[in-house]
């Protein structure tokens, strides 16, 4: 309680107001016994004045504390800016060291390559001396030979001094630089025929190389000495005349080349005994390319001439000139150009084209339909491709389009065939708004009442059915598919046939099953360790070798195979790189990154925040930025074209007598065009085993084991909890449990894929303890509702599989499911 202003404060009494300093108070404690000496009224009077007093001393004690607070506060700021610049100054010297590093490092990259050459230039001259050596001891021993030979067959008619004389040059043959000749022991008297037939094989191999190198510019020189005879009409005996332009020749040439030429010039024709041969449906243009070809080899085609020269070579039989002709024409197909081909290679006979031409029409058709081109073909032709299923359009619309855009090109000569198009268009097909439209703005259908009447009737068959019963055509089927790549080894059992080396498909959109291929196949993968999808819908898997395959390895590696979507529809090994286990893979500008992972050094397991990064495009390994710590056991994912790691496990330095990993609940972004990670918000909960998949821009983490917050060694359990993660605003918030409990299959591999919106769940290990059961049903979550649904149970997937992907795939290229199964 405080005291009335005009008590006497007794002494030792510590005052009104307790948080005075010890030396305001014995100041003021000494004023008060100075004061006993007053008479009581003027004691009183001073009295008074007392509380005034000490409120200026607890102000004055105030403003020095608030003197001192802004201090420490000034303090602590040019402390942390003194720490900010420290640590600024630090990353720069980091990067600083890091780029003296790499560039470090592309020196001494550049030293060994010079190295590596300059002794491959030691090593060849090396090779070269040993040739010439080998060469010179082979003409030794061939003398030597021959001189016992004459020696051993020869003596009883050879006199004292022939014998003398080959004794004197056999004596000079041992002195030579030969060591096969210098033993002093060499079995002369004991030479046998075989010797003497090996010796002789093993020379003439040794002449080979250069025998065939003699012949080659034997046919060199001749080549040259008829080409300039031809160029300066020298010994010329006949002269093709094509589109009234003369070619002198030589009638051996032409018939050499040309089976036509052969049977014209060698077959009593008339044309044997002409001096000037006319020839008929031929270019000037691609004979001269032909005739430049067979005196000189070389073969000149461009995009406007390979036509020609393939109808000339097609005209004179010139197998070797078509094959090269249809090669060129191959590797130059496009969109604009592939029409032509097509109806090109089926009016000469080249099957191969044809064949070629005619698929990759089908296969970029929406692109073909709006090239000029195939405004110009007939109404014969126009009908057979727009009949086709195989067309890949994804909307009839365009088929629609290009019947108007063809009748309009010729209105006059086309217009009577537009009633027997517009039957090939599948019109139920086309979105009402569309057809009103087209029937509005041209005018060829509105005058047409037969036109008129096919589009009321297909509207009223769009109104009445939302299903229509016409086929759909191929592009139109294509759908995004759930591919759970991989497979236990006995697959699914099925009195049709072993699908041990099938993968299992769904679609959710028509809750169909099929089959894909295994790259555990043959000579493939031994497993599947994780997999993405890239931008261009590109499927990559990573993970080790066969044992077939690894056998023949002197290192294990990580092997990356992509599937091959075009012709066969097999994997094929697309790169390999160091050997490391519990890695991520992910994918952002169609190039590939391998992440992290646990890696074998000095028979010790290592965790490494190291990344490799792939470039699809140059086929070439590089490093890039490490991760910020060391994982493994983790996953990621990308998101506008960012990679985003999160959870795994990671080496703990703070209790090293306990256990030696720790889960993580951290996560990384990382940017591909600054090369930098940065860290972003944590998740709940420190887990690994979890499944994720991006679900309209957000990142959704399901189940796992784990533990809530950071991981100091608390119990850890399976989990039924998803986290979903905004990127943009960098925060996490709870999304709905699963019905229970689930793993992953893999430990660093996701069974989740996410389809129109949906979150879909492809099996898992279900249950709350370590002991799991494998489940085989799908889970599908609607975003919009947060509620978890059950759409398929006991579906035709392995008992395991690798990772779960998400795919733009066309089910005609699938394995259909085996029928006996469907029907249970």
């Amino acid at each position: 309680m405080s005291e009335s202003p005009g008590a006497v404060l007794p002494p030792g009494h510590p005052g009104p107001n307790r948080s005075l300093g010890s030396q305001h108070q014995t100041s003021l404690f000494a004023s008060l016994r100075a004061l006993k000496a007053i008479p009581g009224r003027s004691l009183r009077c001073y009295l008074k004045g007392m509380p005034k007093l000490c409120t200026l001393i607890q102000r004055e004690e105030r403003r020095g504390e608030e003197r001192r607070g802004e201090e420490r506060r000034g303090e602590e700021r040019r402390g942390e800016e003194r720490r900010g610049e420290e640590r600024r100054g630090e990353e720069r010297r980091g990067e600083e060291r890091r780029g003296e590093e790499r560039r470090g490092e592309e020196r001494r990259g550049e030293e060994r390559r010079g190295e590596e050459r300059r002794g491959e230039e030691r090593r060849g001259e090396e090779r070269n001396r040993m040739m010439e050596r080998k060469h010179s001891r082979c003409e030794v021993t061939t003398l030597f030979l021959q001189l016992c030979l004459a020696k051993q067959h020869c003596s009883a008619e050879l006199s004292e001094y022939h014998k003398k004389s080959l004794a004197h040059i056999q004596m000079l043959i041992f002195s030579l630089p030969n060591p096969f000749l210098k033993s002093e022991t060499f079995p002369v008297k004991t030479l046998s025929s075989e010797d003497i037939e090996r010796e002789e094989v093993w020379r003439s191999t040794m002449n080979c190389k250069v025998e065939e190198k003699r012949k080659q510019r034997h046919s060199l020189t001749l080549l040259e000495q008829v080409k300039r005879m031809k160029e300066s009409t020298q010994i010329t005996d006949v002269v093709l005349i094509a589109e009234g332009e003369k070619f002198p020749c030589h009638k051996v040439v032409l018939a050499a080349f040309s089976a036509y030429f052969k049977a014209m010039f060698t077959c009593g024709l008339a044309e044997c005994t002409q001096r000037e041969v006319v020839l008929h449906n031929i270019s000037a243009k691609g004979m001269a390319v032909i005739l430049h070809y067979m005196y000189s080899a070389d073969l000149c085609l461009t995009s406007l001439n390979v036509q020609t020269v393939a109808l000339a070579a097609y005209f004179m039989q010139m197998d070797e000139v078509c094959n090269m002709c249809q090669k060129y024409v191959m590797e130059h197909m496009d969109a604009s150009n592939c029409v032509g081909i097509y109806y090109f290679a089926n009016h000469i006979g080249a099957e191969d084209l044809c064949d070629q031409a005619r698929k990759y029409m089908y296969q970029h058709f929406a692109e073909v339909s709006l090239q000029e081109e195939i405004l110009e073909i007939e109404f014969q032709q126009l009908m057979t491709i727009i009949k086709s299923d195989d067309l890949n359009i994804s909307r009839e619309e365009s088929i629609l389009d290009l019947v108007i855009r063809w009748v309009k090109h010729s209105r006059e000569s086309r217009s009577e065939h537009l009633v027997e198009l517009l039957k090939q268009v599948r019109l139920v097909l086309v979105s009402p708004s569309f057809l009103v439209e087209a029937r509005k703005r041209n005018t060829i259908i509105l005058c047409n009442s037969e036109c008129n009447d096919m589009f009321e009737e297909a509207l009223k068959t769009i109104q009445l059915s939302s299903h229509p019963s016409l086929s759909l055509r191929y592009g139109m089927e294509t759908t995004d598919l759930l591919l759970c790549i991989g497979n236990s080894s006995l697959g699914i059992r099925s009195r049709h046939g072993s699908y041990a080396d099938a993968s299992f498909c769904y679609a959710p959109a028509t809750q169909k099953t099929y089959f894909i291929s295994s790259p555990k196949y043959g000579e493939g993968l031994g497993y599947v360790c994780t997999g993405v999808v890239t931008e261009k819908n590109d499927i990559i898997v990573a993970g080790e070798p066969s044992a077939i395959k690894m056998s023949r390895q002197r290192t294990r590696s990580i092997e990356i195979y992509r599937y091959h979507q075009q012709g066969n529809r097999f994997w094929h090994s697309l790169c390999s790189t160091q050997l490391r286990e519990l890695y991520a893979l992910g994918t952002a500008h169609n190039d590939l990154y391998v992440i992290g992972g646990q890696m074998k050094v000095k028979n010790q397991y290592l965790v490494t925040n190291c990344v490799e990064k792939y470039s699809m495009k140059q086929g070439t390994w590089r490093s890039t930025a490490p991760l910020p710590v060391p994982l493994a056991c983790h996953m990621v994912v990308t998101v506008k074209d960012k990679l985003y790691v999160l959870g795994g496990w990671t080496p703990q330095m703070d209790l090293p007598d306990e256990e030696p990993d720790r889960l993580s609940n951290r996560t990384f972004q990382y940017d591909p065009g600054q090369d930098k990670w940065m860290e972003r918000a944590p998740m709940k909960f420190s887990k690994y085993r979890f499944s994720t998949a991006v679900v309209n821009g957000e990142i959704y983490v399901l189940g796992g084991i784990g533990c809530l917050g950071y991981d100091r060694g608390q119990t850890r359990k399976c989990l039924d909890a998803v986290e979903i993660y905004n990127p943009d605003g960098d925060f996490w918030r709870d999304g709905p449990p699963m019905p229970s409990p689930l793993l992953s299959l893999r430990t660093n591999s996701t069974s989740a894929g996410s389809v129109e919106g949906k979150l879909y769940l492809c099996g898992g290990f279900h249950g709350a303890a370590r002991h799991e059961v494998i489940t085989k049903e799908i889970l599908e979550l609607d975003t919009w509702e947060n509620q978890w649904n059950v759409v398929a149970t006991n579906v035709l997937m392995p008992d395991s599989y690798d990772v779960c992907l998400v795919a733009r795939l066309n089910p005609r290229d699938l394995i259909p499911p085996p029928p006996d199964l469907v029907n249970q």
